[in-house]
Parts: C-alpha cells; sequence; structure tokens
C-alpha cells in the first residue's frame, strides 16, 4: 500500500503489469466519491486524457493532444510527477474491439478484496489527516475547460504601493515571502490573503491594499504560495498551481501564524486556488481563525477536520461555475452543517473568477458586492 497521485489513497499492484488505484477525489462533477481505476503505462505524445468507464471495473483512455498558448505540449501530470508505474503488458486484461479492457475473473476477485480494504482504510481516516482537496482542486489543471476559462490577465502595474515585500521563516526550514501592509496603529488583527492561480501579482497587492483600506486598522499580509513564481500566461499558471505541494503550502502559513504570534487574532480570504487555501489557513490557525472567507475554491471534505474549525465561513459562489458547482456546495453545506459549524453562501449569477479584475470578463457589479459582503463579514467576525 503506498500514495500514488492527488487525492489517492490505496494503491495495490495486482502484478507487475497492472495497477490498481482506491482513492477518494474530486472528479471534474465535483462531487466527491470513491472510485476504482486501473492504469497502464501511456506512451501517448502529449498529455493524454483518462476517462473512467463506470461499468464492470475497466479504463479506456484517448490519446488526444493538448497544446498549451505557447504551442508546447503540456506534460501528463502522472509521467511528471512519476505517479504511473512502468508497465509493458496486459495480462489481467483482454483487449475488445472498442479499445476497453475487460478484467477476468482472476482480476475481479482481487479487485473485490481491494475494494473491501481501500473501504477499511477510508473509513479509518482520522481528523489529524491532511486534506486533499486543494490537491485535487489543482489536478483540474488536467482539464482543458477550466484552464481555458482563465483568460490571460490585462497587464497591471501597481503605482505608489503601500505595503511591502517581507520575508519570514517557515517550519521546514526554507523562507518564504508575503506582501505586508501594516495597520496605523499597532494591532493584533490581521487578514491573511491568498492569491488565486496567477500568483502573488500586482493585482493580488492592489486588492490586499484595497482590505486594508477598507476594514480600518488591521494587518493585511498576502500570503505567497507559489514561493515568488507569478504567471501571466495559462500554461504557467496551471504549471505554478500544479507543482503546489500541500507540505510546502502549509509550512507557509504556519510560518506566517507563527511569524504574527500566538495572541493574533486571523480572517482568511482567497479566490479559487486562493479559496480552497482560506479554509485551510483557517484550518491550522485553529483558535485564532476568526473569519473566513471563500471565492469559489474548494472546501474542506473531511467533516471530523471541518469540526475542528474555529471560525466562520462565508463562500462567495458564482453559480454559472462549471466546477465548484451546486452539487459541491450542497455538499459543503451538509457538511458543515454535520459539524456544527457556521456557513454563508453568497450566490451570484456569475461564472469562475468573476471577482478578479485582471478577467476580461470581470463583473464589476457583482465583484463590489462581493467584496462588501466579505470585508462586513470579517469586520464583524474579527474581534
Amino acid at each position: 500500500m503506498q500514495s500514488f497521485g492527488v487525492g489517492y489513497k490505496v494503491v495495490y499492484q495486482l502484478d507487475r503489469n497492472l495497477v490498481i488505484i482506491y482513492y477518494y477525489a474530486i472528479n471534474h462533477a465535483a462531487s466527491i466519491r470513491r472510485k476504482i481505476k486501473f492504469y497502464t503505462k501511456c506512451r501517448a505524445p502529449g498529455r493524454a486524457k483518462y476517462r473512467f468507464v463506470c461499468a464492470w471495473f475497466f479504463v479506456c483512455w484517448d490519446n488526444t493532444k493538448r497544446i498549451g498558448e505557447n504551442g508546447k505540449k503540456r506534460p501528463n501530470i502522472f509521467e511528471k510527477q512519476s505517479y504511473i508505474y512502468n508497465l509493458k503488458s496486459l495480462s489481467l486484461l483482454k483487449i475488445n474491439s472498442k479499445n476497453q479492457y475487460n478484467l477476468n475473473m482472476k482480476s475481479k476477485i482481487i479487485i473485490a478484496i481491494a475494494l473491501l480494504a481501500g473501504s477499511a482504510a477510508m473509513a479509518q481516516k482520522s481528523c489529524c489527516e491532511k486534506s486533499t482537496a486543494t490537491e485535487s482542486f489543482a489536478m483540474l489543471t488536467q482539464d482543458e475547460n477550466f484552464v481555458n476559462t482563465h483568460l490571460a490577465p490585462i497587464p497591471f502595474t501597481l503605482s505608489n504601493p503601500i505595503g511591502q515585500i517581507v520575508g519570514f521563516k517557515t517550519p521546514d526550514g526554507k523562507e518564504s515571502y508575503a506582501y505586508e501592509i501594516k495597520a496605523a496603529s499597532p494591532t493584533k488583527n490581521y487578514v491573511f490573503v491568498i492569491h488565486e492561480w496567477w500568483g502573488l501579482n500586482d493585482y493580488i497587492k492592489q486588492e490586499s491594499e484595497k482590505i486594508a483600506k477598507t476594514l480600518g486598522n488591521v494587518n493585511v499580509i498576502a500570503l505567497d504560495l507559489y514561493d515568488r513564481r507569478i504567471a501571466d500566461n495559462r500554461d504557467s499558471a496551471a504549471k505554478y498551481m500544479q507543482a503546489v505541494k500541500a507540505e510546502r503550502a502549509e509550512s507557509i502559513i504556519n510560518g506566517a501564524i507563527a511569524m504574527v504570534g500566538s495572541d493574533a487574532k486571523i480572517a482568511t480570504i482567497g479566490w479559487c486556488f486562493g479559496g480552497g487555501w482560506s479554509m485551510q489557513a483557517a484550518l491550522l490557525a485553529g483558535k485564532q481563525s476568526k473569519a473566513c472567507v471563500m471565492y469559489y475554491g474548494a472546501p474542506e471534505a473531511n467533516v471530523e477536520r471541518i469540526k475542528t474549525l474555529n471560525s466562520p465561513v462565508l463562500f462567495v459562489w458564482p453559480v454559472q461555475d462549471q466546477w465548484i458547482n451546486k452539487d459541491m456546495v450542497s455538499t459543503f453545506e451538509n457538511n458543515m452543517k454535520a459539524a456544527k459549524k457556521s456557513l454563508v453562501v453568497k450566490p451570484y449569477d456569475a461564472d469562475h473568477a468573476f471577482a478578479n479584475p485582471s478577467n476580461p470578463k470581470y463583473s464589476k457589479a457583482f465583484a463590489d458586492d462581493a467584496f462588501k459582503n466579505a470585508t462586513e463579514f470579517i469586520s464583524a467576525n474579527l474581534k
């Protein structure tokens, strides 16, 4: 048994030619399900699409090439991160005329055993287990539609910045950097801002300054989970978001929490990629967390972890979003209710990334209203 890829929980190598993966992840329909998948080495050029077929456990794929904005082929995430075994044949599978691989009886018996073992492993999850919600969301970089939803940002340079870049130590022995805007008077109230998939660019710095000015006497710290990398095109953004390791991101957040001190009161806010990490930051802050604002990000799915959440959550939800969709939001509402935590969902008749001013499809009216709700929510709870 070993970890396999983002969000995967249990892996069984049936023999040298076949791998069975029992996992718990967010699929493209944004529902959370247990699934069984089989993978063999795919030697397709470029970036292959894998399709799960819900019959008697078999998988098929096509060799569609995926081309990025710069004309270069995007790498296959599984091959790039060495998550696929180097398999050479299909001894347990028989190919049919439809290029589907049907399992023989030997395989079915092994699968049944694996399924039972996988279910037992999932049942033993504890509240201390690290969440895979953000990592599963990062896998959307493999979805061409999701990537294409993010139009290239409109160029922008922040003039006369009121904050400054600060460095701080992280628990993993490294260093991280953030854009900090200090309050006019000493205060232990902090807002952690977490960027979307473009990185800590000037738009995020501008939004951080806007938050500081609106809230008044608070310290605002815009964290950098990309370690000083900023994307200006979809390919780079997808690459950076996919490359974020949960352990490193958590270390950055924990380093920021240590920097502000154990007596600080912390609110978190983020968009898209940062929306999911806003909730993770709130969980990491423990009793210091006072408010959490998530703009169309992946929520925590583990009810036991949600039970440790100390702050109420405001979830800004564009109802046209294909990925953070109604099923995911409903599941989140049910999980928060089961954990007896406070959740306010604010829906907007808009699409993913509607609040990003660098997005050519930016909706100013909705963005302004969402910002008003977000800052009022933080102000009411950051006490």
